[in-house]
């Protein structure tokens, strides 16, 4: 060692000792700048610190103009520099990670940390080294070992505690007094068994060095992670003196670590493991069936009419709901089971080791029952269903796409048998799901294709067999697949948002028509329009109502809209707001399907409405049914007593005609009177006559 001194001169080895004074600080700046960018995935700055930590840290820059032959031969400064120039490649490599928006693994970070680790167990032996022999830097290392930003605690041989730094205390909350003299064991957590004890200081006998992570308690209690190095510190014998021990306080970084394995790995909504995690535990699944020939089911679900929820309530309102069946799926499961959320109202089950169908379908039941139970949005009680697509291990597939695709593909057979039901899959409902994209292909062209028309239906005065309104209603001729039903596309419409474009066009042609039979001298009368629940989340809805009856010039006393009870219902409170938009545009407002909802007399009487439509559930059986004459007769009577119109729907036959004109209801429609009719065919009606009925 003295001649390793001799060849440096006073100069250099005070500017390695201040260079030396500096590097723990350095190195604690930089890997809480690194570690902030990692857990903040900060990407603009990733790389520009990575460059940065290299170009700017004063070790290595000291490091690498060092050229003295007996210096660059001393196995600390050599160790050093090999893992000075590692640290900066890994470090490098997890900061581009992040920054592309990658996960950086937990095995990554904590080879970089116990690099760090590592070459500061290497400052620490080279300054070590210098205060054998040299004053100044004696104080030098009593000066690093004072204001290092990582805990130091050192022990004579048989373990009892000699000195501390201010980072010892700063993390422990003891102060040098409280533990001078004093074993380790005053931090002791214990977390870790006897065992781990026993073996780290097996290893420090035989090693002389130990590290790892252990678990300490602080004075106040709390228990924190640490990453501990411990070092044994021996004389010219060989005999051992000292312990040190070099600590840094990990807690938080672990806690970051998990969250961002959390966030990887779980659908922070819900907190159910997302697709990833999905996959993952459906390939365990599909691996342990597989050895073990057992059978295994995969269940796809989907809300019913979500999209409802979301644009009438709000996408909070969506979000509380989501949250909520979740909760109730996973009630529904065994521990074994695993529930997951693909996005938006998509979830998914793996059921592994089911014994067969038939216990697949009970829980299947179970999930649509527990479902389909009320929720309670923004105050309003809310209800939705669920559409279920079950495939089976091995039967539908052997693979996780496989599996799952099936699943989905028997989702959507679900919704094709109405919805609020569960599906097996089977080879032909390919061709049905194939059938139904290729269906919303041909409804986008429909209009541009001049596919769709509005046909008209009579509303009749009871009493005289006048022709008082008509109905708009959407017919689609396809030039291949011939007339489809409403029930067919008028769903998909909403679903796929089309309901907009085919909304206004309904509106525009209903309004045209009118104008067109009020010019040819036919007695003025209003035509209904029903409007999706879409349409009602435009916001501006009354102004593009405005803008319809000025192009067409229709007086809005002849425009009727319909809104159905269920929809109106949903956001009672802002639903009043938009019907009186509409209301002051003059036009008329009516409730469609009253009867079928959950309507509050209150907000009836505030719905600035004009008329309201007993739903023809309740007509077809209002002679042989009494529950259903009683609610019928009970809506009149309510209609009457708020001065509202009163129009029955779905009127086959004159018994149902007399129920109502004893009951004092004041129109109806159905095809008693007329079914509904082209627009050359209504007119061909009004020619012959405007009564019907009588």
């Amino acid at each position: 060692m003295n001649a390793f001194l001799s060849e440096l001169s006073t100069d250099e080895i005070q500017e390695c000792a201040k260079q030396l004074e500096g590097v723990l600080d350095s190195h604690a700046k930089w890997l809480a700048r690194l570690n902030e960018t990692i857990i903040c995935r900060l990407a603009p700055s990733a790389d520009d610190l990575a460059e940065d930590a290299h170009c700017h840290c004063h070790f290595g820059q000291w490091y690498h103009s060092s050229h003295h032959t007996i210096l660059e031969q001393s196995p600390d400064f050599v160790e050093i520099g090999e893992i000075h120039q590692l640290m900066h490649s890994m470090a490098r490599a997890i900061l581009l990670k992040a920054a592309s928006g990658q996960l950086v693994e937990r095995l990554e970070y904590s080879a970089l940390l116990e690099q760090v680790q590592t070459i500061r167990k290497h400052i620490y032996a080279l300054v070590a080294n210098f205060s054998h022999e040299l004053e100044f830097i004696s104080k030098l290392a009593d000066k690093i070992f004072e204001y290092s930003s990582e805990g130091v605690l050192i022990t004579d041989v048989n373990g009892y505690i000699r000195n501390v730094n201010k980072a010892f205390s700063l993390v422990t909350g003891y102060s040098r007094e409280e533990v001078v003299g004093k074993t380790p064991a005053i931090l002791n957590s214990r977390r870790q068994e006897q065992s781990f004890y026993d073996e780290m200081w097996g290893k420090l006998a035989k090693e002389g060095h130990w590290e790892g992570e252990i678990w300490n308690r602080r004075k106040d209690g709390e228990i924190y992670l640490e990453w501990l190095s411990i070092s044994a510190v021996k004389n010219p014998l060989g005999e051992t003196t000292n312990y040190v021990a070099i600590f840094s306080d990990i807690t938080i970084a672990r806690e970051n670590e998990q969250r961002l394995e959390h966030l990887a790995f779980y659908d922070p909504l819900t907190n159910l493991p997302n697709r990833i995690l999905f996959q993952d535990r459906l390939q365990q699944v599909i691996t342990r069936a597989a050895r073990n020939k057992s059978m295994a089911a995969v269940m796809f679900l989907d809300l019913d009419r979500f999209k409802a929820i979301n644009d009438t309530l709000g996408h909070k309102a969506g979000d509380v709901l989501l949250v909520e069946v979740a909760e109730r799926l996973a009630a529904c499961i065994r521990g074994s089971d695993t529930v997951a959320r693909l996005g938006g109202d998509e979830f998914t089950v793996i059921l592994p080791d089911v014994a067969d169908a038939h216990h697949v379908s009970s829980i299947a039941q179970k999930i649509i029952e527990v479902v389909a139970a009320p929720y309670v949005l923004e105050g309003q009680e809310v209800f939705v269903t669920t559409s279920i697509g079950i495939s089976l291990y091995p039967l539908s597939g052997k693979s996780v796409d496989a599996l799952t695709k099936a699943a989905d593909i028997a989702m959507y057979q679900a919704k094709s048998h109405g919805r609020n039901n569960f599906q097996f899959f089977r080879d032909s409902a390919t061709d049905g799901v194939s059938a139904l994209f290729a269906l919303e292909n041909h409804l986008r062209r429909a209009l541009e294709r001049n596919e769709l028309e509005v046909y008209y239906q009579p509303q009749v005065d009871i009493e005289t067999g006048r022709i008082t309104g008509m109905e708009a209603l959407l017919r689609w001729h396809h030039p291949k697949l011939g007339d489809i039903a409403p029930s067919e596309f008028i769903p998909l419409a909403e679903e796929t948002d089309l309901i907009h474009s085919i909304g206004e066009w309904v509106l525009r042609q209903a309004c045209a028509q009118n104008k067109s039979w009020q010019d040819a001298g036919y007695p003025p009368m209003r035509i209904a329009v029903n409007l999706s629940v879409r349409q009602l989340k435009q916001k501006n809805l009354a102004e593009k109502v405005a803008e319809i009856l000025d192009d067409s010039g229709l007086d809005a006393n002849w425009l009727e809209l319909e809104l159905t009870e269920s929809v109106v219902m949903q956001n009672a409170e802002e639903a009043v707001g938009l019907l009186n938009q509409l209301k002051s545009i003059g036009v008329w407002l009516s409730i469609d399907d009253f009867g079928t909802g959950y309507s509050s007399l209150s907000y009836l009487k505030r719905f600035p409405i004009d008329t309201i439509k007993i739903d023809r559930s309740f007509i077809n059986a209002v002679n042989t049914n009494e529950d259903d004459a009683a609610i019928s007769q009970a809506i009149i009577a309510l209609a009457n007593s708020l001065h509202l119109k009163v129009i029955a729907e779905g009127v086959e036959n004159r018994e149902q005609l007399l129920f109502l004109r004893d009951h004092q209801c004041c129109d109806a429609q159905g095809y008693f009177f007329s079914k509904p009719l082209a627009p050359d065919a209504i007119t061909a009606l009004m020619k012959k006559s405007c009564y019907l009925g009588h």
